[in-house]
């Protein structure tokens, strides 16, 4: 039904031998123009226990002392595929106008944790021929919390 691949990104790391891997072709957010859409999205407080349900037993979605022993003194994130998946649903509603079917391709990278509670703005820019450049942030925090985001949509 689909393919998932992912990567691990250790910035700085090298010398582990071999070539090194290509380079990344998402497109890139245009500088000189406003998104073509954005969609503002809250989550709720209890989102990421929601995982649980799934098969989620990861301590960092659930326990305010674990999520505090690993650097994050605000308590547990949100999943990075409930993000993810926010994400996806803003796509098919504001591009697609609701025909998730003709999502073909939908790529991104993490960047910064989203928190339960957190309203996700995710901006799209189309750039002809189905693709999109998008950029996802947290309402009230500049940062990108999802970057090199793309999507592919069939017409």
């Amino acid at each position: 039904m689909f393919t998932t691949e992912w990567s691990i990104i250790v910035r700085g790391a090298g010398g582990f031998g071999g070539p090194r891997p290509p380079g990344d072709d998402a497109p890139a957010v245009p500088k000189d123009r406003a998104p073509d859409w954005t969609e503002e999205q809250a989550t709720s407080p209890e989102q990421a226990l929601l995982y649980r349900l799934s098969g989620d037993v990861n301590p960092l979605h659930a326990d305010p002392a674990f999520a505090a022993s690993v650097g994050f003194a605000e308590g547990p994130i949100l999943h990075g595929l409930c993000t993810y998946g926010f994400m996806a649903r803003a796509v098919v509603g504001r591009a697609l106008q609701g025909d998730a079917a003709r999502l073909r391709a939908l790529g991104a990278q993490f960047r910064k944790p989203v928190w339960p509670g957190d309203t996700l703005v995710t901006s799209g820019w189309s750039l002809g021929e189905g693709r999109y450049a998008l950029a996802a942030s947290v309402k009230g925090r500049p940062e990108a919390v999802v970057g090199n985001a793309w999507a592919h949509v069939a017409p």
